[in-house]
């Protein structure tokens, strides 16, 4: 390393005494330099063309300025020897020297100088979603129920799906067999459309109109089309905060959000921004811990406040809905009413403030309004709204004001509304009824180890009606590690007034199993309860709940679940101070795609189809959970897999056979909501033979030669002896073997109770030569 210095020294040197007298007359250049570079004591892996200039200082290539991730400065070149330089003084802050016995440029620069870095926190855009493959599947939910001096009740709850390019249609139906009613009553039937690039979704049938921030969510038949973000789970819709910080040289930055780790990434000296960092809604801290090479550590903290009413600067959410509404829902099948139209839009028109507008439409009555949500940074959001109606009874207005702030230590809201009494909108007659001013506070604060409190309040008032007033309080705190303790109040204010104490502890037995004593005082009397309850796992297995309650309200249940692959059935008994109930219960699904027919639990979510080859008994992984095993057809279901996700699916390659081949173990399923997706694993067999060639003389073939079967393209070299493994092999096969320009054709056969990779033997190479 020494000699090669020393040699760029000479070199350096002997280039500028070449220079031209005339040249350097006309250039505010003296000189030229080749020189190794420092940058804050980090060697560049470049050498460098260094002017140095007549009045003093040093200049660089623009090349230079951009490997050093410094900006060029903004002015006019100084030439030199056909070359373009600009001084190094022209950038603030930057410090430079020569250490002519290392022939090197050291440059000391401050964080500020060099190019910012900024690194976005999103994840990937899934630009094309596979269409479904076609399918269907049946959701079932029958109990049966028999209380002492009554008949037994049977229902049911039936749902029927089908799935396509062209999307998911689904249609639901609710049996009941009664003493009072026996007939089959259609819930919905709907059509759904997903557009995932766009993020849009189109229903066709019976949907539930977007009711916006002061609007009604209403049943309706009929049409609707809106945006839908949920199928690209990894978009951001809602302002999250940046953080920023400075770096001298590359460094490892890790950020914590309220203290807990969310990433960390690697980055260059200068400037740096991570944009939309990864954190929970409401007030809390960013944390980024930087450290350099050297092991040195800086600790930046920002605070944030992150709030799902709003949206990101510059995108829309909306939803247009045309239909009839629906009326006497779970009643009647086909009880449509008025023909109603509406609109919502909002639009985050920067990323602290997000507006929106919603209009309803009916024959006689007109609605419209407009709404806003505000960040005030750190501390909360507020909102209002404003909306005026025409109808037969006249015109009316509502408006809305409120504050929300939510936070780690303490959290509190405040919600006012007017209505008039006039004031109409879709799923709201006018009248007495109406609620004229509803007001809602509540307010939480929580402390390491002391537990947390929280107070609320409902007052509400109606145009013709009496008030209702609500006050409630509840203080919880856990006792060690297993033990939760609670305290609740609540007094409520109508016509009459009612209040309640009770005091709850609960203890925890691993993760599914807990217990639950609490005792009740309210007006009418009090009482005493105690719960054990089993919460069923995710996979197979079983659960119970065992309840008794004694005093002002006497009940005792016992409760029985066995879930398995295929569905989950229940047993219920429970005896209270007028009768004896029994109740049995069973559900499930089943779902048909890729030629095959599977038993389920309840299919509420989308599913994958695997195939492996024809391959039995092989377990199915998904995110490296055992999910499902292929039957005889080597087909399996693949259960509960996220919309517009990639779902990692795999298979274990020690489970297959030694004769199969396969090109992938592990594949992404990438499913459309509620519908299937068919996954087959590129696996076959791969009827695998080992021969021994020999030639006419009897020697084995040299090592090196090259077998090719004839219509495949692969090529299998021949090993010692004359060995060679071949594969993707048929019945009946014709070998083409090569050695120096001469080759031969062999005849091989595969006997059928040849069995995997087998031995065939020895075969002469007839007509080469070694």
């Amino acid at each position: 390393m020494a000699a090669l210095t020393l040699s760029i020294g000479a070199a350096s040197s002997a280039y500028a005494a070449t220079v031209k007298p005339a040249d350097a007359e006309e250039s505010e250049c003296s000189g030229e330099l080749l020189l190794t570079v420092t940058i804050n004591g980090l060697y560049s892996p470049f050498c460098e063309h260094i002017a140095t200039l007549k009045e003093g200082g040093l200049a660089a290539q623009s090349e230079a300025f951009q490997r050093w991730r410094i900006p060029v400065p903004n002015m006019e070149p100084i030439h030199h020897e056909g070359r373009d330089y600009f001084p190094l003084t022209a950038v603030p802050g930057l410090s430079f020297y020569i250490d002519h016995e290392k022939q090197q440029l050291i440059l000391e620069a401050p964080p500020k100088v060099f190019f910012a870095t900024k690194l976005t926190e999103q994840r990937g855009f899934i630009a094309s979603t596979p269409p479904p493959t076609p399918g269907a599947f049946f959701n079932y939910d029958f109990s049966a129920e028999h209380a002492e001096g009554s008949r037994t009740n049977h229902s049911g709850l039936l749902e029927l799906g089908t799935f396509n390019r062209f999307g998911v249609g689904t249609a639901t139906m609710l049996w009941r067999d009664t003493e009072e009613v026996n007939n089959v009553v259609r819930l919905d039937t709907t059509w759904t459309r997903d557009n995932p690039e766009e993020m849009t979704r189109l229903r066709l049938g019976d949907t539930i109109g977007r009711a916006g921030t002061w609007g009604r969510a209403v049943r309706l038949g009929g049409i609707q089309w809106g945006s839908s973000f949920d199928t690209q789970p990894g978009f951001i819709t809602i302002p999250l905060p940046s953080a920023s910080g400075e770096a001298a040289l590359p460094s490892t930055v890790d950020v914590f959000v309220n203290n807990a780790r969310r990433l960390s990434r690697e980055i260059p000296a200068g400037p740096f921004e991570i944009e939309n960092v990864p954190v929970v809604t409401g007030q809390g801290d960013v944390q980024l811990v930087v450290t350099d090479l050297l092991g040195r550590q800086q600790i930046i903290t920002q605070p944030y406040y992150a709030s799902s009413n709003l949206l990101r600067a510059g995108l829309s959410d909306y939803s247009y809905e045309a239909g009839f509404v629906r009326n006497n829902y779970g009643i009647d099948s086909d009880d449509y009413g008025r023909l109603a139209t509406s609109a919502t839009h909002r639009y985050g028109v920067t990323d602290y403030f997000t507006r929106e507008f919603r209009a309803e439409l009916l024959s006689d009555q007109q609605t419209a309004g407009i709404s806003a949500a505000y960040l005030w940074p750190t501390l909360g959001t507020a909102n209002a709204s404003l909306a005026f109606s025409h109808g037969p009874e006249g015109d009316g207005e509502l408006f809305s004001l409120g504050f929300q702030r939510i936070a780690q230590r303490m959290s509190f809201t405040a919600q006012s509304r007017y209505n008039s009494q006039d004031f109409a909108q879709i799923g709201l007659t006018p009248g007495p009824s109406n609620p004229k001013l509803t007001h809602t506070a509540s307010i939480g604060y929580s402390t390491p180890g002391y537990g947390a409190i929280s107070l609320s309040y409902l007052n509400q008032s109606y145009w013709g009606q009496h008030d209702n007033e609500i006050f409630s309080a509840n203080y919880s705190i856990n006792l060690g590690r297993d033990y939760f303790f609670t305290i609740q109040a609540l007094e409520s204010r109508s016509e009459n007034t009612n209040r309640s104490l009770g005091l709850s502890i609960t203890r925890a037995f691993g993760s599914n199993t807990s217990a639950n004593l609490r005792h009740s005082h309210q007006t009418a009397g009090d009482s005493t309860a105690l719960q054990i309850q089993r919460n069923l796992p995710v996979g197979p297995g079983v659960g119970y709940s065992l309840f008794s309650e004694e005093g002002f309200n006497r009940r005792h249940e016992a409760r029985g679940y066995w879930q398995t692959d295929v569905g989950t059935y229940s047993a219920e008994a429970s005896e209270t101070s007028s009768a004896s109930t029994y109740r049995l219960g069973a559900r499930g699904g089943v779902a048909m795609m890729g030629g095959g027919v599977f038993a389920s639990r309840t299919i509420n979510d989308s599913f994958a189809v695997v195939k492996t080859g024809d391959y039995p008994d092989i377990t199915i992984y998904a995110e490296n959970h055992p999910v499902a095993s292929t039957n005889s057809s080597g087909l399996a279901m693949v259960p509960r897999l996220r919309a517009y996700d990639r779902n990692s699916i795999s298979i274990d390659a020690a489970e297959l056979p030694l004769d199969a081949e396969i090109d992938s173990l592990r594949l992404d399923a990438i499913p459309y909501l509620r519908s299937g997706v068919f996954i087959e694993f590129p696996v076959k067999p791969s009827h695998g033979a080992s021969i021994i060639i020999t030639l006419d003389d009897g020697n084995p073939i040299p090592s090196g030669a090259i077998v090719k079967v004839v219509g495949m393209d692969e090529e299998f070299p021949v090993a010692l002896r004359g060995e060679t493994f071949l594969s993707g092999l048929d019945e009946n096969n014709e070998l083409i073997v090569s050695w120096k320009d001469q080759e031969c054709r062999i005849n091989l056969n595969i006997p059928p109770d040849a069995g995997p990779l087998p031995n065939l033997g020895t075969f002469v190479c007839k007509g080469v030569k070694a």
